[in-house]
């Protein structure tokens, strides 16, 4: 039987009982298929360990140049498949950290803006569409605030709500829309307009763009305005 196609169901847990006689008889003899397997077996770890797309094709390249010149190669393959896997695994581990500490840095230091151009009057009855926003706003009702500040700034094109509607989508997780209305927010001029960079920062930060998230931090420290200090430490933090 092919060698290849008797690892293949090896690895594969079907071999036959006629298989498995040969295959053992191969392990205990066979200082090459031995060293083989152990090569497959590493990939297969490995494979399975990181799901993704680019690392399978990695992989399948590796183990495909590897037939070609195993006969040419007098090397321990399968300590170079070990390699690769530590390699893999530390780049997986280096990745996952640093987004746990992006996201604990967010956690942190994002806190949404207070309301600051309408105020709530508690007392009255009066319960317009801006105050109805805000009014959600306020109560953490991030959703039902989204709507409004849409609405609001369809009908009346002020940009504080473009500002205030990235606040409300970084609140529920949606970064990459903030970005977008923040983005659309620093093209105008009010008085909220150079704390937009600070929350840029922060967007970028849920989404581990550090590169981005450092480079609105810079402009919020050469502003010298909102958030500087706090932007001094968390830039020391990241670098």
């Amino acid at each position: 039987m092919d060698k290849d196609k008797l690892i293949d169901n090896f690895l594969k847990g079907t071999l036959s009982d006629s298989e498995r006689t040969l295959f053992d008889e191969l392990i205990a003899n066979d200082a090459t298929f031995k060293e083989e397997v152990k090569l497959r077996q590493n990939l297969q770890k490995v494979a399975a360990f990181e799901d993704d797309a680019a690392t399978r094709a990695m992989l399948v390249d590796f183990e495909a140049e590897h037939h070609q010149k195993q006969k040419r190669v007098p090397v321990k393959l399968w300590l170079v498949a070990a390699s690769l896997a530590l390699i893999i695994s530390i780049t997986y581990f280096t990745t996952q950290k640093s987004t746990a500490d992006a996201q604990v840095l967010f956690t942190e230091n994002f806190e949404p803006y207070r309301n600051v151009v309408h105020p709530i009057v508690r007392s009255t009855e009066q319960q317009d569409l801006r105050t109805e926003a805000f009014n959600h706003y306020e109560k953490g009702e991030y959703k039902e605030a989204l709507v409004l500040f849409e609405k609001l700034f369809k009908e009346e094109k002020t940009p504080h709500y473009l500002f205030y509607k990235a606040n409300a989508l970084l609140r529920l997780n949606r970064p990459e829309e903030a970005i977008v209305a923040l983005k659309a927010h620093l093209k105008t001029k009010d008085t909220l307009t150079q704390k937009s960079n600070w929350y840029l920062a922060m967007a970028y930060l849920k989404l581990n763009d550090l590169e981005n998230a450092k480079k609105n931090l810079k402009i919020v420290i050469a502003q010298n305005k909102y958030n500087v200090k706090k932007a001094k430490i968390l830039l020391t933090k990241l670098d």
